[in-house]
């Protein structure tokens, strides 16, 4: 029989269904570069999308790999398939091997993942045809049912077209949500969490679960020792946090922790040069910090992809619900300002996706330096952050520490979502507690509120419980001014 003595049944059944499958190894083998990449086709693609069922089967061990806080690579990936018995179903060693030698463009990951999805539903809708014309040969008793039914099941593949990202609903669905929100928080539960400074938790009350919130400050301002008592002051309430380090290691760290919890001065930890008395404060700090719920973790130098994968793990070892990076340009930008602006960028985008991605929405604050400023003393703004556009645009809230001219620390918060700017003395006390929040005066922008956008001269007391740093200077700038 010649081609064009072929029914179109025969020619149907002779034609080979739509996929792509470079486009699938794409996906995959861009995982294996680089583990962000799978966040990015989350919510885009499923096992049941890839045309080759030992690419779906490897798309699900990735999931789970990378749901366990994992990175995923050759190793980890194989490791977890011959555990569940289905490494033959996965293509064999020879096919994991060949995902690594697939070069795609990773930041084209989620244009693959959309062409995979894609293809994934105009062979749905294939099959739905197919049943259709088999079925309009047979007697249909209520016409109308059947066109119903074949609605229903053509309505169901067409919404799939879009991501859950992409789900319309009406307004009253968010406000019932807020509403929801409200009586848990009368019934004792909270959507909100200490932000550590107790001056901002009285203006705002704390901030919301799942925010992504900058903490700026020039180099020795004392951001590191401000998340730190942030931190000590989250798992005394309760919350469990991670500071992740990219640029100070642990033993630096842990001066800052003996310090605020014992109130031994950084400069004799570093000399070693300590007293009877010293030595049980050290250890009634460090008894301390083993009540509190802190987590380190120290990828020095490291990509977004190992501070991610420190966040996950431990978010499901050890169910965090606050994490610390400390700071976004501690990775090179390789001397160029477009890569710096797009680690920046980068940064905060997978950094804000994390938190909305777990249950409950993890809180992130990240720190961030300035470029060069004229006035170091003088309170500084978000234009002198590095990508400030991008910084604003991607953050619920921005707060900046600085020294004023005779070396007090104060913080500004220039932006909230929800309050107006605000500027107070960044003090504690000698407990290393932060100090309450009618010790810390608020001054608000609106100068109709009676407040001011310049902070009052901190007092000799207040000087005394400012946070210290881990510069050897810092003891002799305190006590020149003191005295």
């Amino acid at each position: 029989m010649s081609a064009a003595q072929h029914t179109p049944k025969q020619v149907a059944d002779a034609r080979v269904p739509p996929h792509d499958l470079a486009s699938e190894r794409a996906v995959l083998g861009g995982v294996m570069l680089e583990n962000a990449a799978l966040d990015q086709a989350l919510g885009i693609v499923e096992p049941k999308h890839f045309y080759s069922r030992a690419n779906g089967v490897v798309w699900d061990a990735m999931c789970e790999v990378h749901g366990r806080g994992e990175r995923v690579d050759l190793v980890t990936l194989r490791a977890h398939i011959v555990d569940r018995g289905i490494l033959q179903r996965a293509g064999g060693d020879e096919y994991l091997l060949a995902l690594t030698e697939h070069i795609p463009n990773v930041g084209a990951i989620e244009t693959y993942a959309k062409r995979v999805r894609v293809l994934a539903l105009l062979r749905e809708l294939g099959m739905l045809a197919h049943r259709t014309g088999a079925r309009i040969y047979s007697p249909i008793e209520d016409v109308d049912a059947f066109f119903d039914h074949v609605e229903a099941e053509l309505f169901a593949i067409t919404q799939q077209r879009y991501s859950e990202r992409s789900v319309v609903e009406r307004i009253e669905v968010t406000a019932g949500a807020a509403v929801e929100d409200a009586r848990h928080r009368e019934a004792g539960a909270r959507s909100t969490h200490t932000t550590g400074i107790p001056a901002l938790d009285h203006v705002f009350d704390g901030w919301d679960r799942g925010d992504l919130i900058v903490l700026a400050g020039d180099s020795g301002a004392g951001k590191s020792s401000t998340m730190l008592a942030c931190a000590r002051a989250q798992a005394q309430a309760g919350e469990r946090v991670l500071i992740v380090s990219l640029e100070d290691g642990r033993v630096r760290w842990g001066r800052r922790s003996v310090h605020l919890s014992s109130g031994v001065p950084i400069r004799d930890l570093k000399r070693g040069a300590l007293s009877g008395q010293q030595w049980q404060l050290v250890d009634g700090g460090v008894a301390k910090l083993k009540r509190e719920s802190i987590w380190c973790a120290f990828p020095l130098g490291g990509s977004i992809t190992e501070v991610l994968a420190a966040i996950r793990r431990a978010r499901h070892e050890h169910a965090i619900t606050v994490a610390y990076v400390d700071y976004l340009q501690a990775v090179d930008g390789e001397g160029s300002s477009d890569a710096m602006r797009h680690l920046i960028l980068k940064w905060l985008t997978e950094l804000r996706r994390e938190t909305v991605r777990s249950d409950p929405p993890l809180t992130i604050v990240v720190g961030s330096q300035y470029r060069k400023r004229e006035e170091d003393h003088k309170r500084p703004k978000d234009n002198d952050l590095y990508e400030a556009a991008y910084i604003r645009q991607k953050a619920d809230a921005i707060v900046h520490v600085w020294r004023d001219e005779n070396g007090a620390r104060w913080w500004f918060l220039s932006k909230h979502k929800d309050e107006d700017s605000r500027t107070g003395p960044l003090v504690r006390s000698a407990a290393g507690v932060i100090a309450d929040g009618d010790s810390e005066e608020v001054h608000s922008k609106d100068a109709g509120e009676g407040g001011s956008t310049k902070p009052k001269r901190e007092t000799n007391a207040d000087r005394q419980r400012e946070f210290g740093d881990d510069e050897d200077s810092e003891r002799a700038r305190w006590k020149a001014g003191v005295e």
